[in-house]
């Protein structure tokens, strides 16, 4: 594939381990939503507060290596990818990055966003540990997925715990907790 320059949203902030269990790194990844092959050399990414104003660092480039991010594909950028692997069991390998300067996400609350080469903004999410889903015991390792692609990354109702049953999360694959649009047929009927 040829690349193209990315438009604002083109590619978006998908999932978040920002409460890593101990020897294990956080990790960004990152979903072309475009219908264009993306080059995601030299994009940047800034840790925030929970508000998203205030940029705690500088931004760090991701990786300087080119990679070609194709529509409806995922990246995921962590420190540690040997680490990464091994803790989440339903994970693709081959789109896992390895970037040595990641920010070190608040465990508790902050923000992220992610800039295109040109510093322009591609997109922004905060979270919070309370945007868990509540009945969690134990919500670190656990990561947030975002359940609409399309839907604002600074609202709560964009994201949402990853399921149990894959191992809390999902990097480089599709969410668990993306809902499913299905046409339904047939009528409905209601008797009193």
């Amino acid at each position: 594939g040829i690349p193209d320059q990315p438009d604002s949203s083109d590619v978006v902030i998908n999932e978040v381990l920002f409460d890593a269990p101990d020897g294990v790194s956080d990790f960004v990844e990152c979903y072309n939503r475009s219908g264009r092959v993306i080059d995601m050399k030299d994009f940047m990414i800034v840790e925030t507060d929970v508000t998203g104003r205030t940029m705690m660092s500088t931004p760090k480039v991701l990786t300087q290596e080119h990679f070609l991010l194709f529509p409806g594909r995922y990246v995921v950028f962590t420190e540690d990818d040997r680490a990464l692997l091994s803790f989440f069991p339903h994970s693709d390998h081959r789109v896992v990055i390895r970037s040595d300067d990641l920010p070190d996400l608040n465990a508790s609350e902050g923000g992220v966003i992610l800039f295109a080469p040109d510093g322009s903004v591609m997109d922004q999410m905060c979270y919070q540990s309370a945007w868990h889903y509540p009945l969690l015991a134990d919500d670190k390792g656990v990561t947030l997925e975002r359940i609409d692609a399309d839907a604002a990354g600074t609202v709560s109702g964009t994201w949402h715990s990853a399921a149990s049953v894959v191992g809390y999360g999902t990097p480089g694959l599709p969410n668990s907790q993306t809902p499913v649009q299905a046409a339904l047929g047939g009528e409905l009927q209601l008797r009193y």
